[in-house]
Parts: structure tokens; C-alpha cells; sequence
């Protein structure tokens, strides 16, 4: 029977990473994971210690207790790089620019940044773009709250159908909302003051039931 210490942990985990097979994983990745493989080590170390076992990280036979740290060690790695990749193909598609309703969606742009600039609109009496930004902002606070994924190749028909399949309690309202923004975005109405106060009487119930699930979140 052999003994496994804290350092002999380390010497395993250092020649799997240093091994030809993980050569390709960028130097960020492998910092990260050598950190992972190191804690968990030092925190192996302190279990057995502990439970009055001495350095012991395991005691098996040598051959046995090897294959067991390369699958140990295998597995952080796996898992640690699948998080990563993950969190970093969020991360880019965050940062991705879109362009929705013409208008270009860039890091650092909020919702509330298309709802001010809607109030803007409406100030100076073109409504029809008050309406069409404040729809913008509508969708970019939906997909900051993850309830939906804003896609520039997306119809507004698509949008209601992933609010449907979500059980969103609000679809009803998002409908109507949808109606009258395709009308005065798409239709050949006159959108005056009075179409905006129809507007106005269906998007604010919207924005209040998003805001309250938002803060009940």
C-alpha cells in the first residue's frame, strides 16, 4: 500500500496538464485550471488531516491510486474548460453589435437608454419613432431579464411564440403591444396623438408587469 501525499497530488496533476494532449488549451484556460487542480489538492490534504489521516490524500495500491488521479484530475479539467468556453461564448455573443428596427445595439446600450430617447421623440410630436424606440427598449429589457433572446433575424411573430412556449404571464399584453407596433411601424396609418395615447394605454400595463417580475426576481 502506498501513501499519496499533497505533493505527489500536485506531480500527477502537473504532468496530465503538461501532457500533449491539453498542448492546444489557451494559457488563460490552464491558469485557471492548475488554480482549481491546486485548491482542491491543499483542500483533499486538510479532509484527511482532519479526520486524523495524516498528508494521506488516499491510500490504495500505486496503480490504482494513479488512474484515479487522472480521472480526478481529467474530469476538473473538463469540467473547468466547459464552464469557461460557456461563459465565453456568452460573453461574446453579449458583446456581438445587432441591428434591430435600425437601430445598432452596442455594448453599454441599455433599454432605458431607447426608453428616454423615446420620451424624446414623443416631446417633439414624432410619435411614430417614440413608438418604434420604446418597442426597442420593450425587447432589450426583455432579453436583459432573459426571457427572451433578441435575434436581429427574428420576427416579432417569433417573439410572442418564445413568450407563449415560456408560459409569460404577460404574453397577452405583448400581443397587443405587437399589434399596434406593427401597424404604425409597418401599416400606412397616421400616427398622431390620439394613436399614440392607444399606444401609450397598451405598452405602460406591459412595462409595469415586466418591471414587477423583474424585481420579484
Amino acid at each position: 500500500m502506498k501513501n499519496l501525499t499533497y505533493e505527489e497530488f500536485q506531480r500527477e496533476a502537473s504532468n496530465i496538464l503538461n501532457s500533449r494532449e491539453y498542448a492546444h488549451l489557451k494559457r488563460d484556460y490552464m491558469n485557471v485550471i492548475k488554480k482549481i487542480v491546486e485548491k482542491i489538492g491543499k483542500w483533499l490534504e486538510g479532509l484527511f488531516e482532519n479526520t486524523n489521516m495524516g498528508e494521506r490524500v488516499m491510500e490504495v495500491s500505486e496503480p490504482i491510486s494513479k488512474a484515479i488521479l487522472a480521472l480526478i484530475i481529467i474530469a476538473i479539467i473538463a469540467l473547468v474548460v466547459l464552464v469557461l468556453l460557456k461563459f465565453k461564448k456568452s460573453k461574446d455573443m453579449s458583446l456581438k453589435e445587432k441591428n434591430i428596427l435600425g437601430e445598432v445595439i452596442k455594448e453599454g446600450i441599455t433599454s432605458d437608454t431607447f426608453r428616454n430617447r423615446a420620451k424624446e421623440m414623443e416631446k417633439i410630436g414624432k410619435y411614430k419613432d417614440s413608438i418604434r424606440l420604446e418597442f426597442i427598449g420593450l425587447l432589450l429589457k426583455l432579453d436583459e431579464n432573459h426571457i427572451l433572446y433578441l435575434d436581429e433575424t427574428k420576427t416579432n411573430y417569433e417573439f410572442t411564440q418564445e413568450l407563449r412556449n415560456k408560459g409569460v404571464s404577460y404574453t397577452h399584453l405583448f400581443i397587443n403591444v405587437v399589434e399596434i407596433f406593427n401597424e404604425s411601424h409597418y401599416g400606412e396609418v397616421h400616427v398622431d396623438s390620439n394613436y399614440f395615447k392607444r399606444w401609450e394605454g397598451n405598452i405602460n400595463p406591459l412595462w409595469n408587469e415586466v418591471l414587477k417580475v423583474e424585481e420579484e426576481v
